[in-house]
């Protein structure tokens, strides 16, 4: 667990760093599952530093090895999920989907040969009340991928 930790607190550093962490107590942002917050992350600030995504990229591969996950493939959330999930499916050497905001229907969305329907490690850049995570997990499943775990 100490090794987790200080992943995260070297991960925290760089978001703190390169400003993806803003504060508003007086007019909290409202955030996409419509609650209110006094923080918000940005975490695509990260994608544009080489240093800061390549730690990123190495903290989730070693928690898919260290907690022994097993997919046949990746696929990432939108906005920052997505890069991340390429990186992250590159590094693994899997293949990788994503989901496009502007089709609920995933199965246009996967090639038409060669995606694996089998598990998908679902990579996300933040989770706040997960429920955007329950309709991409959905949508998955709808075209017959099997999903266990999220990053």
């Amino acid at each position: 667990m100490r090794l987790e930790q200080e992943f995260a607190r070297i991960i925290s550093f760089f978001l703190w760093r390169h400003q993806a962490v803003e504060v508003r107590e007086q007019e909290p942002f409202q955030l996409a599952s419509g609650l209110y917050s006094p923080i918000y992350i940005n975490c695509r600030s990260l994608i544009s530093y080489p240093g800061p995504r390549e730690i990123v990229i190495s903290f989730a591969e070693y928690l898919y090895h260290e907690r022994e996950m097993n997919a046949d493939g990746i696929a990432g959330g939108e906005t920052a999920g997505i890069p991340f999930g390429a990186w992250l499916a590159q590094r693994l050497d899997k293949p990788f989907v994503l989901r496009a905001q502007e089709t609920q229907n995933l199965r246009h969305q996967l090639p038409s040969r060669g995606f694996p329907t089998g598990r998908i490690l679902l990579f996300e850049d933040l989770i706040t009340d997960g429920l955007s995570k329950v309709g991409f997990v959905d949508a998955l499943r709808e075209a017959d991928c099997m999903v266990s775990d999220c990053l």
